[in-house]
């Protein structure tokens, strides 16, 4: 059972989670700090609450996967529209179909918990 410290705060709410891994070849390295800091562009599309985009660094337990992306939304309504989204076919069509070697990509829908 997890006990909070006296002055810690707990924030909860509901939310849908996007995760999507990408395997980039080494040439990706070029680009990777424009891909990241582009990515905040993805905040403008309706229901986007946050994004975080990056190289992992535990890549002995990667499996290949080499690039994240999260995308947080108010809900999972939001997602549909995302997608089509020109703001997200224009990052996409920058930064992930001319490089990537493969994508996987999941959705979760519930609780999230933060400390505030």
């Amino acid at each position: 059972r997890y006990k909070r410290k006296q002055n810690e705060k707990m924030a909860e709410a509901a939310n849908m989670t996007h995760v999507v891994l990408f395997k980039m070849p080494d040439t990706f390295d070029a680009v990777l700090a424009e891909a990241a800091s582009t990515s905040k562009k993805l905040l403008e599309i309706p229901g986007v609450q946050t994004v975080q985009f990056g190289k992992t660094f535990t890549t002995e337990r990667a499996q290949g996967w080499t690039h994240v992306l999260v995308v947080q939304f108010d809900s999972k309504e939001s997602l549909p529209g995302y997608g089509p989204h020109p703001i997200h076919k224009a990052w996409a069509d920058k930064f992930a179909r001319p490089y990537m070697t493969e994508i996987l990509g999941v959705d979760i829908d519930g609780l999230r918990y933060a400390k505030i």
